[in-house]
């Protein structure tokens, strides 16, 4: 988009497309947090905030929601893992530019990913856009919105410029040509180019020197946003029209360097440096012009030449007629040394003063980790000293036993049964006695079979996915970019097998059982014996 009137830019926006957050959300907490505290209402919100911040037409208004939604996303980063492996939520988006040089046309590439990392990075590709669409909305005629936009510029020069360094410590280039690290750093030096443009706009009450150096700074900016749109990886990225008035506009400020440095000279009394200023400055003021290729900024760019030329044919005149110094060559002529007044504003979190956390009383996942971690060591260490104690007490029993207690103490001689028997015989007879017992080892076959049943049935579904994701992955090669079925069901498998050798154990235990219950027998039909 360009402002027509002052040949502004603003940076196009990515577009998003809708998805579900609150089931995978809701379900994960369930799974790992439990009902212990409903947040229905905190995923719902969190979906609508998505909605109401991404799926509109502009930002022209308003764009506090996309800043809250950005601040959400920051606030449950370290809270809910949403990876392809645990909440798998899948983030589509479709590119602001596209590959060959053009805007908004058919060609736009969508492309997606499952990280939140990926999603966070198109959010703030959009809040540039925001800003730069907020500062083009501005009436610069008034003295109270020219310094709103050069906030907005400012604050778009930032949000490009740390999206940069977020794109690659994350990896996300290879995701989005938007995400190309010299189209970021060419927008990121664009918008402050502008924001040193509107200021240069008020140099009107400036000294010839200050003016001189707010210029080059902003000739500075725009050679800098040009040189990053040529590189190799962005010059098919970044629109032509974009290109073409940074280059411009990086020789029409330097022109007018030239021209105030020229006008300083002219108070400093050195005629000979004035007429070599302004001539340098005719020089950059033709390029400027024969280079241009957008129409509606030629009227701007020959008044400037024109305003150029008249100053340098007087300036020449007078020297020639009345001073006569001598010229200085233009190659030993000194650099106006810029004055960086405009500065990328950096991105502070959260961005919105009055953000509300819709999930401050959820854990940090890394927390709840910790916390359970912590629950099975302990339950580590109190397994380790209960087996301490029961081998104890086996010592302490085989001891009795070597001494025939505590049986000796309730020897009656044969004339009557000891009360211990007497109670475990009561014991037996009150759970059912010896019929109860024979049907509960005539049924351990049938629950055996039963469990064993269903984890082959898991275990056959687990290999025919793993088939199928082979197939699929020989027939479409690498456009079948899902991650390997092996790596995703690895953990199923891993408690599919803990839970095989949970059966097995309970095989081996059932054959000591029904063995020491046939041994046994006998003695316990003559205790299930009413007396």
């Amino acid at each position: 988009m360009i402002s027509n009137t002052n040949n502004l830019l603003a940076i196009p926006a990515k577009k998003s497309f809708d998805v579900n957050l609150s089931i995978p959300i809701k379900n994960f907490i369930k799974a790992t947090f439990g009902d212990k505290e409903d947040y229905s209402a905190s995923v719902d919100g969190f979906n609508s905030l998505r909605a109401e911040a991404l799926l509109r037409s502009n930002y022209k208004d308003d764009c506090s929601k996309l800043l809250r939604y950005y601040d959400q996303l920051n606030a449950i980063e370290h809270k809910l893992p949403i990876t392809e492996n645990q909440i798998r939520i899948y983030f589509k988006w479709q590119d602001a530019f596209v590959s060959g040089g053009s805007l908004f046309g058919s060609k736009q590439k969508t492309n997606g990913s499952w990280k939140l990392a990926y999603e966070k990075a198109c959010v703030l590709f959009n809040i540039g856009h925001a800003y730069s669409e907020l500062a083009l909305a501005q009436n610069l005629s008034i003295d109270e919105q020219m310094k709103i936009a050069l906030r907005y510029f400012q604050l778009s020069s930032g949000v490009f410029s740390f999206l940069k360094d977020y794109v690659n410590a994350n990896s996300l280039s290879d995701l989005s040509v938007d995400f190309e690290p010299a189209v970021l750093a060419s927008i990121s030096w664009l918008m402050l180019a502008q924001a040193a443009e509107l200021i240069y706009m008020k140099s009107a009450s400036f000294k010839d020197e200050v003016a001189a150096k707010v210029a080059a700074h902003a000739a500075d900016c725009y050679k800098e946003a040009y040189t990053s749109a040529k590189t190799e990886s962005a010059k098919k990225i970044i629109p032509e029209n974009y290109v073409n008035i940074m280059f411009v506009k990086h020789l029409l400020f330097q022109s007018k360097t030239e021209y105030h440095a020229g006008n300083q000279a002219q108070a400093d009394r050195k005629y000979g440096l004035k007429v070599a200023r302004y001539e340098r400055g005719k020089d950059f003021a033709d390029q400027a012009v024969s280079k241009c290729t957008i129409a509606a900024f030629t009227p701007t760019l020959r008044a400037n030449q024109d305003e150029i030329a008249k100053a340098a044919a007087a300036a020449r005149k007078d020297n020639d007629f009345v001073y006569h110094e001598r010229l200085p060559d233009p190659k030993t002529l000194e650099t106006i040394l810029a004055q960086p007044i405009a500065k990328p504003l950096p991105v502070t979190f959260p961005i919105m003063p009055d953000f509300k956390d819709l999930f401050a009383s959820l854990v940090p996942i890394a927390l709840n980790n910790a916390f359970a971690a912590f629950s099975a060591k302990r339950a580590e260490i109190m397994n380790i000293e209960v087996n301490r104690l029961r081998e104890a007490t086996n010592v302490l029993n085989a001891f009795l036993a070597s001494m025939n207690l505590p049986a000796a103490i309730e020897d009656s001689g044969g004339r009557q049964v000891p009360p211990s028997v007497s109670e475990k015989s009561n014991e037996i007879k009150r759970q059912g006695g010896i019929s109860t017992l024979d049907q509960m080892i005539s049924d351990l076959p049938e629950s055996l079979q039963r469990n064993k049943e269903i984890l082959d049935e898991t275990i056959r579904m687990l290999d025919d996915e793993e088939r199928g994701d082979t197939e699929l992955r020989s027939q479409f090669k690498e456009r079948w970019t899902r991650t390997v079925s092996s790596k995703l069901t690895a953990p199923l498998r891993e408690e599919a097998k803990k839970y095989m050798d949970l059966i097995q154990n309970a095989i081996n235990a059932d054959k000591v059982v029904q063995e020491k219950y046939r041994m046994n027998r006998d003695a316990i039909v003559l205790l299930s014996k009413q007396t």
